[in-house]
Formats: structure tokens, sequence, C-alpha cells
């Protein structure tokens, strides 16, 4: 089972956004509260299918151009709490604390951290850890995730974090993971190579589906359907999630197109023998 590889959905990021800023048109009375998040717009029916929640109002696109999200206003602290939860594909019966670290944008090996290390530990009995780090106003670096009784692991964010944000939920591979991963995509295991697991979100960080993803550096793709990795897919499905096996070691750029209309493209860094998850947003 590969929720072994995919991360859980990202909780709700508290921002607002303003509709007439993102080249939208409503398609209703813009003093109605139609919504909260993208879903509650696509259950109202076909005619809402491509639309969006904007400052609680259903948009829709109306030009072909680059996708985008508006910031949220900067926090007038000097640093921000970034949560997120973090576990491991199959849990040990005895589970070691995980390591996380907070690593400068120009600094993927974290040689001089940011923010940590701090050590995450289970709570007795439980399967999740919670974990917070403070990290400055605007950070938009890598999380390091450390644990011996998993792959090491490193997290690229798609976002500035300018506020206190409930994050990007880790589900960290175990080594017995990976085996059915290169399984299921047909792959044999290079240890000089590396693993990437992409999240397309919308601005509310909602799961994306009909997502296109590419990578610079080449390896084999694939799409979560049900938790499972498809080759046979050729865009994400509704869980929003996506990655490649067996890229080349070294800078990776990574890009993704919705609907043919180009997201914010991103960086990241492939390590060999760890997995690398990347946030993509519009």
């Amino acid at each position: 089972m590969l929720r072994t590889l995919t991360p859980s959905p990202a909780r709700a990021l508290l921002v607002a956004f303003a509709a007439s800023a993102l080249s939208c048109s409503v398609l209703v009375d813009t003093k109605t509260t139609q919504c909260d998040v993208d879903t509650d717009c696509t259950s109202l029916g076909a005619a809402f299918a491509k639309t969006t929640c904007q400052a609680h109002v259903c948009v829709a696109p109306t030009s072909t151009g680059p996708l985008g999200c508006m910031e949220a206003e900067p926090s007038s602290e000097k640093t921000v709490k970034l949560s997120f939860h973090v576990s491991l594909t199959i849990p040990p019966a005895v589970r070691h604390p995980f390591i996380v670290k907070a690593c400068g944008t120009l600094d993927p090996d974290c040689a001089g951290p940011v923010a940590g290390p701090i050590e995450v530990p289970f709570p007795d009995g439980a399967m999740v850890a919670d974990a917070a780090i403070d990290v400055p106003v605007g950070f938009q670096g890598s999380l390091q995730v450390v644990s011996p009784d998993a792959l090491p692991a490193q997290e690229f964010l798609g976002r500035p974090i300018v506020q206190d944000t409930q994050g990007y939920d880790l589900i960290i591979p175990v080594p017995l993971t990976v085996k059915f991963l290169l399984m299921a995509t047909s792959q044999a295991y290079d240890p000089e190579q590396g693993i990437f697991v992409i999240t397309t979100r919308d601005c509310s960080r909602q799961p994306l589906g009909n997502v296109v993803v590419t990578n610079s550096e080449g390896g084999t793709t694939f799409y979560f359907q049900m938790q499972s990795p498809q080759k046979s897919l050729m865009a994400t499905t509704s869980e929003g999630a996506a990655g490649f096996v067996n890229v080349p070691a070294g800078l990776v750029s990574v890009a993704a197109t919705l609907d043919g209309r180009p997201m914010t493209g991103t960086s990241a860094i492939s390590r060999g023998g760890w997995v690398t998850y990347v946030e993509i947003f519009p």
C-alpha cells in the first residue's frame, strides 16, 4: 500500500485572497458567501467545475496565462511557527524521534540551518508525531527530516511561510516501502539516485487534479490513484500527488501545468538514497 509515499492532505493555510487580484470573473453575486474551500464550488454543479474559492466566492479564470497565488500579509514578528505532522509508512515497534532542521534556500545540505535541529518524538503509543519549528518570516527553503527508522527526507517548500502555518504533513518511507514503489513502477533500485514525491495544491492548499508534472533531469514518472503509484496515468487524480523514481542526483527543476496553464515551477535537490518532497502551487 503506497499511502507509503503519499503525504496526507495539507491542513488549511490561514490566508485571505482577494478575487479581484487574480484575473478572475465572478460567476454569481459577489455579496453571497458561497464557499470556504474549492471543493465547495465544484459541488455546486457542472457550471462550477473549474472554479476556485476566492474570498468566499466561486470564480473562474478568464485568461490562459500563468496561474499564481496571492500571499498573506506577513507577520510583524521576526519568526513564525511552521507545524506539520510526521509519521512512518510502516512504524516499527520502537520508534525513534525525528530530527528536523530548516535549511536556507542556498544551503540545501543544511550546513548552517536557519532553525533547529529539533527533536520530534512520538507521543507514547502514537503513530504520528507533531512537529513545530520557528522559522524566519518569509522562509521558503527546505526542511530536513531524518530518522534512523526510515529514509532521510527533505521537503522543498512551494510558498513562503509568512504567518503561523499548519503545513504539509509528511509520511516518511521505510526501506520496505521503497521496494514496493520500485515494484509498482518496474524500476531497479539505484542508491545513487533519489525519489521525488510531488504535491499539487491550490492556493488554499487543497489537492489539485489534472496536473501534469515534469522535471529537468528525468526518472520514471508516476501519479497516485487510491494512494498507489500508477505509471499509466498522465496527470494527477483528485489526490493531487505524483512522483519520480530514480532522479539523478543534483539540482532538479520541477514544472507543472493545470489544464495546459503553467503553475509556479520550483527547484529541488535530488540526493541518492533520499526521498524529496516538492510542493507545487498555482
